[in-house]
């Protein structure tokens, strides 16, 4: 079934018009310290925007702008997409993505010039959070330590489920924070 769906996705692409496409890279590490890189695709159907996942690689090795970029390159080729359709390249801010010599955004530069790139806005978001004012970083650290507390314990969790009960709250559930994913801060409050 997942590579029916993906079959779609592609063919959804190769037909978009002017046969142009845009795309997003995020490259990160899990809890588990494999390296994840998850591609989605930017594309018009029906006059409309779709944006939709294409793939995700895990990588037990090196993560370095070759790396990232030959395992793009791969699946292009596995799926019949062209480079010279990549209108453009959205990514995060490591020196793997963005390095002008031997980045991510170099090695798409050799196959199609005239591609354009992006920094991310959520990671620069994630990145601005990161020098907050010092009223401010106290009252995220304030955030941080209740929802660290609540989710420590099953029994923390559970009593917290049934105090939002109680008060008629509609979120009765918490996002765990996480420094390992750059959305985490961002959910959690």
């Amino acid at each position: 079934m997942a590579d029916d769906v993906e079959q779609q996705v592609v063919a959804e692409i190769l037909g978009a018009p002017l046969n142009k496409f845009p795309i997003q890279l995020d490259e990160s590490t899990d809890v588990s310290n494999c390296a994840q890189l998850l591609v989605f695709a930017r594309y018009i159907k029906d006059g409309e925007f779709k944006e939709e996942f294409l793939f995700c690689h895990c990588s037990e090795t090196a993560t370095k702008g070759e790396d990232v970029f030959q395992q793009v390159f791969d699946y292009f080729e596995r799926m019949g997409l062209f480079w010279k359709n990549v209108s453009g390249c959205t990514t995060d801010a490591v020196l793997g993505m963005l390095g002008i010599n031997s980045g991510f955004r170099a090695w798409v530069e050799t196959v199609n010039p005239f591609s354009k790139h992006n920094h991310c806005m959520i990671h620069r978001y994630a990145l601005a959070s990161k020098i907050l004012p010092s009223d401010l970083k106290l009252v995220l650290e304030d955030a941080v330590t209740m929802v660290n507390y609540i989710m420590s314990s099953a029994l923390n969790t559970r009593v917290f489920r049934l105090l939002c009960q109680e008060l008629d709250i509609d979120h009765q559930n918490l996002l765990f924070y996480t420094e390992f994913r750059w959305f985490s801060r961002w959910n959690m409050l």
